[in-house]
């Protein structure tokens, strides 16, 4: 998730890769903005989605894409719903902007999902997807063996979480309960490697 609040009219992106290890500056975010959530589509774009604007934790809606072939940045297909504190994570080819929070101070955690799946020519339409079981804000989520997986976060009342849910895509698409974390925890990432899923915070021990 996108950190804190930084000055100037956009942050400071970087790339690197693995035959160049060094990050690298590529050119300006369209919009300044924190709390957000960023993801890749294979052979696309680089997303950024959602955040907050200011110190305020001001929502917002809008997303960007990144085209490394031209280092330039695009205004994609706006959020339905504007929060910060969201997760996201790609799943067959399809875009998945995850939970959050609409209202900072006032314990807005949501169980909304959205799904975008791009076209060829950058454009796209946000659709309402399943729910997540449980309301959450600033968790982690990975797409591993063909579902998705969100654990941890923040609950309504700012409670730090230690559950996990898995989201399956078959027709219809449904979430079920998956085992905790032995230790709640929030403002985490998480990521998949093979089989494997990881999740590693600043707070507490990486499991």
């Amino acid at each position: 998730q996108g950190g804190q609040p930084s000055s100037g009219s956009g942050g400071s992106p970087r790339r690197r890769s693995s035959r160049d290890p060094t990050w690298r500056p590529i050119a300006p975010t369209l919009v300044k903005r924190f709390g957000h959530a960023m993801a890749s589509v294979p052979g696309g774009k680089v997303y950024a989605i959602g955040g907050y604007e200011n110190n305020f934790y001001v929502p917002i809606a809008r997303v960007s894409g990144y085209d490394p072939a031209t280092n330039a940045w695009a205004a994609a297909p706006s959020l339905g719903t504007a929060r910060g504190g969201l997760a996201a994570a790609v799943l067959n080819g399809t875009l998945y902007a995850l939970g959050g929070n609409n209202h900072w101070q006032l314990g807005g955690a949501l169980t909304l999902v959205e799904t975008f799946t791009p076209t060829a020519a950058g454009g796209g339409t946000w659709a309402t997807g399943t729910p997540m079981r449980t309301a959450r804000a600033a968790f982690g989520a990975a797409a591993v063996e063909g579902k998705l997986l969100v654990a941890g976060g923040q609950d309504k009342n700012y409670n730090p979480l230690a559950s996990a849910e898995v989201f399956d895509p078959g027709s219809p698409g449904t979430w079920t309960a998956a085992a905790s974390m032995a230790t709640p925890r929030y403002r985490h990432c998480v990521a998949a490697l093979g089989t494997l899923v990881y999740s590693l915070s600043l707070i507490h021990i990486s499991e």
